[in-house]
């Protein structure tokens, strides 16, 4: 799913060496700006995800956290969708409770 959305970086290999670049920005063009434009209202509601945000804005910037964070967010997303199951936040202050139902639209 992230490959469809253009979310993985692009690979380098020479000699022995493999080098990551860029993300590929090959694929759907509107899923990957959805997912990017997502991770700030989830980054607002899940603890991990702001953690994991965070932690990348310091060492990569911004622009670079919000794009690895959207990652996330849709690898969390597609595994959802493909288990049937519901999303259970993971962070220190909820664990041990029920898991959050997803409201429809």
């Amino acid at each position: 799913m992230c490959v469809y959305a253009g979310l993985v970086p692009s690979t380098y290999a020479s000699g022995g060496k493999v080098f990551h670049g860029r993300i590929t920005k090959t694929g759907n063009k509107w899923l990957r700006w959805a997912f990017i434009e997502a991770v700030q209202p989830a980054i607002s509601c899940d603890a991990d995800l702001y953690a994991y945000y965070q932690r990348l804005k310091i060492k990569k910037g911004a622009n670079a956290a919000k794009v690895a964070t959207g990652r996330r967010l849709l690898t969390i997303v597609y595994r959802v969708l493909r288990q049937e199951r519901l999303y259970e936040r993971r962070n220190r202050a909820t664990r041990g409770l029920a898991p959050v139902a997803l409201e429809p639209s």
